[in-house]
């Protein structure tokens, strides 16, 4: 049993020696046949092991770019995420890098084998670089999505330190910010405090005065200089005693309103911390993939970005640029010989013609498809010969009743009705 897809000839004189599991799995993603490379010379195996070698590197480092970027997005951010918002970030980041990955493999993959030959020929020609731009163009823009998350990887530490810095210097923006939308308020709520303690020193320095007045009155040290509790010393004690007790009364008023501002000047400032706080996340939240892109651009510079970008970008397009370049190989022709030969088995031919489309000659591909055209062609003459042994048993039975009604003519009669008695 013969497991090549090609049809059976005599035995060659080369007999390929047998691939690996590897290779195998390389030549599907080139998208060759590996039924057909089985038969080809090693050089031309080890040509599309490479072609799909770079194609699997393509997906893979697509994977790896794609899930440093999800993380970048989508992970915990702060100087000090939980344990479990890594363990959760570290695998949806993983499983989407797989996933993209495994769709830039498929893409790529699909690029190539839709390439095309080219002209068999180790040189692009014009015809073969326009026909070929739309997938170039394709393989240019993902070659730039995977050199932009590789690239902030690449500079990781240097950004990671200027990124840092950004985020001291947002944090001590916010911070004169939001202290100078409360400072206002705050300040008016010290200067409304201190006017009322200011009431209270007073009142108390005159409780005071009035009080000493009235000892000095009495010890004979001021006042009337006499040493007595007469008349003058109970009016100077009553003047003290009234003092005193306004005294503790505006107290206990002032504490009041003391107290009330002092609430809302706590308010505020519970207010403040929590603008505050609000401001700190958001500046430790300032480590998002476009931050990093941007300062990844400023620390590695244009030459530096662009070479990168160009890189990957290359390699992308690597496959199809060499695909337009080789040099039509043992495996092309029995690629086109196993395509002819299967198009023959199934009774597909292609004719060429030259039409005449308003004076100029145009070559037209016509596809003529012997299989329906048999299967129809059966069933037609299988119609007509079910419709000629149909009309042969028709006559045979009219012959046979014709004959009948000359021998017995009675038989083929209705009897005569019958009639009562």
């Amino acid at each position: 049993m013969n497991p090549s897809p090609l049809p059976d000839a005599e035995a060659p004189f080369y007999e390929p020696a047998k691939p690996s599991a590897l290779s195998r799995f390389l030549w599907q993603a080139a998208g060759a046949d590996a039924r057909i490379l089985q038969d080809c010379p090693y050089g031309e195996q080890v040509k599309f092991a490479c072609l799909g070698g770079i194609v699997l590197a393509t997906g893979i480092m697509a994977g790896l770019a794609a899930g440093y970027a999800f993380y970048t997005v989508f992970g915990p951010k702060g100087d000090n995420p939980s344990t479990m918002a890594q363990v959760l970030g570290t695998a949806g980041s993983t499983v989407a890098g797989f996933l993209w990955g495994l769709m830039i493999y498929n893409l790529d993959r699909y690029i190539v084998a839709s390439t095309g030959k080219g002209d068999g020929t180790d040189t692009i020609t014009k015809k073969e670089f326009f026909n070929a731009l739309p997938r170039m163009a394709l393989g240019a823009v993902i070659g730039i999505t995977i050199s932009a998350p590789l690239e902030i990887r690449i500079f990781k530490p240097e950004i990671d330190a200027a990124l840092f810095a950004e985020r001291q210097r947002v944090e001590a923006e916010y911070r004169k910010s939001i202290e100078a939308n409360y400072a206002g308020d705050l300040g008016a709520l010290d200067e409304q405090i201190a006017a009322l303690r200011s009431q209270v020193e007073q009142k108390q320095q005159r409780a005071d005065a009035a009080q000493r007045n009235a000892t000095e009155e009495m010890d004979g040290s001021g006042g009337s200089r006499v040493r007595s509790q007469g008349p003058i010393y109970q009016a100077k004690q009553r003047l003290a005693d009234q003092e005193r007790a306004q005294l503790e009364e505006l107290k206990g008023t002032i504490a009041q309103r003391v107290g009330a501002l002092d609430e809302q000047a706590a308010a505020k400032k519970e207010a403040l911390a929590a603008d505050l706080a609000k401001g700190e996340a958001v500046a430790a939240g300032l480590d998002g993939f476009r931050m990093r892109m941007k300062l990844g651009h400023e620390i590695a510079g244009p030459m530096v970005s662009a070479f990168i970008t160009l890189l990957f970008v290359f390699i992308e397009l690597t496959p199809i640029l060499f695909k337009l370049m080789v040099i039509k190989g043992p495996y092309d022709y029995l690629e086109e010989n196993v395509k002819e030969y299967i198009k023959a088995s199934r009774g597909i031919e292609l004719t060429h013609e030259y039409l005449d489309a308003g004076g100029k000659h145009e070559l037209v591909e016509r596809s003529v498809f012997h299989g329906p055209r048999s299967a129809l062609s059966r069933f037609v003459r299988r119609r007509e010969a079910e419709t000629a042994i149909d009309g042969r048993l028709t006559g045979a039975w009219q012959r046979h009743h014709e004959d009948g009604i000359e021998a017995e003519p009675a038989r083929y009669l209705d009897p005569a009705p019958k009639t009562g008695g």
